[in-house]
């Protein structure tokens, strides 16, 4: 612990075993690679916490087994190049917590078996790409403020309902990953709590500026409308509590302070329930903002059924001009040219789909004809 080398360590193929400790080069400051893979083997605790490494963290192909315990701990530890652990082989926790890595971190078909929390990474710091392809993780993977240059990952490698990325921040997401529909798979991956009780909605935010900034902005609006779902889901739309901090002179009156209570539960309940539906229609008919054109659509189909309805109504006798009087004292006057006799086309209360007044040929100048659609158009504008 706490050594010096100018070199590098290379303890490929090696076996170690401790119940203590295995292997400990914890606060050494290595000039060179460290090679814990190919063949390696610890029946162990690994720890390399707060080491300093001038070149690789090798670990690929290397075993490590500390059943119940920590297996890797490499905590606050820095490296100055890459981090390597594809195909290795893990039971027990890998702590990177507060790990610093100049290069990329490379977890490519690791397997990592340990309950509750395989991967502790939290506060990880990775300069360039996170590669988390074909992996398979048992346990929890904790990336609370981790920060990496990308994700460059896979959806099955990522346990369901075990991620832990409040505060993960990244540039841009590599390769096929970057699907919308992927990433709120993802997102939906993560603990319960997260997506529920306390909804968290940092993930959420972080992709849809990501992929905003990738040029993805058709995506980014997907993300952000189920980002929306996911809040009313998780009852976040509405979660107004009844007021309990009521002046102390309310304790004197227990039966006032009860129906003070109540009425709090009420109005809170009113009002969590007005908001609830006010987002649901906000969401219908504009897509939370996001889908503005759904607007105009609405206001076509309204024009549309409008008209229809109107044009229905007027054949049938229930819209008609105004003062019938007057229609039936224009239509009978004995001068008016194409004068018909009373009642023929028809005034209000009259009207029959065969005697349609706007189409009847006495019908006076002063009384335009009816347009079902521009009279639709007038009442919506």
């Amino acid at each position: 612990a706490e050594a010096k080398v100018e070199g590098g360590i290379d303890a490929s193929g090696g076996r170690f075993a401790g119940d203590t400790i295995a292997f400990d080069a914890s606060g050494a400051t290595i000039g060179g690679q460290l090679h814990l893979g190919n063949g390696f083997s610890a029946d162990g605790p690994v720890r390399i916490v707060g080491a300093r490494i001038g070149g690789d963290l090798v670990a690929s192909g290397g075993h490590f087994d500390n059943p119940g315990g920590v297996a890797f701990g490499a905590d606050a530890v820095q490296v100055e190049g890459n981090a390597h652990f594809e195909a290795t082989e893990v039971t027990g926790e890998v702590r990177l917590a507060g790990a610093t890595i100049g290069g990329h971190l490379s977890l490519e078909r690791i397997h990592i078996a340990s309950e509750p929390i395989a991967l502790q990474a939290e506060h990880l710091t990775v300069d360039h790409a996170l590669i988390l392809r074909r992996a398979e993780i048992s346990g929890r993977v904790m990336m609370t403020d981790a920060v990496v240059g990308s994700l460059a990952d896979d959806l099955d490698s990522w346990p369901p309902g075990h991620i832990v990325i409040d505060g993960l921040r990244y540039d841009r997401i590599a390769g096929h990953g970057v699907s919308p529909h992927t990433r709120i798979a993802w997102l939906k991956r993560q603990i319960p709590d997260d997506i529920a009780a306390t909804f968290r909605p940092q993930p959420w935010e972080q992709l849809i500026h990501v992929l905003r900034d990738m040029g993805h902005s058709g995506d980014a609006t997907v993300v952000a409308i189920e980002k929306q779902r996911a809040m009313r889901r998780a009852g976040a739309i509405g979660g107004r509590a009844p007021r309990d901090d009521f002046p102390p002179w309310w304790q004197l009156r227990p039966a006032l302070l009860a129906a003070r209570k109540r009425l709090s539960a009420l109005a809170s309940g009113t009002a969590n329930l007005v908001s609830r539906m006010l987002h649901d229609a906000y969401g219908l008919f504009a897509g939370y903002g996001y889908r503005p054109q759904r607007i105009v659509v609405w206001v076509l189909a309204a024009w549309c059924a409008c008209s229809l309805y109107f044009a229905y109504a007027a054949r049938q006798g229930l819209i008609a001009p105004p003062e019938p009087t007057m229609v039936v004292a224009g239509l009978e006057a004995p001068n008016r040219p194409g004068r018909v006799g009373p009642g023929v086309c028809g005034v209000r209360y009259e009207v029959a789909p065969a005697r349609y007044w706007p189409a009847c040929p006495g019908l006076p100048s002063e009384f335009p004809s009816f347009n079902p659609w521009l009279f639709s158009a007038d009442l919506i504008l």
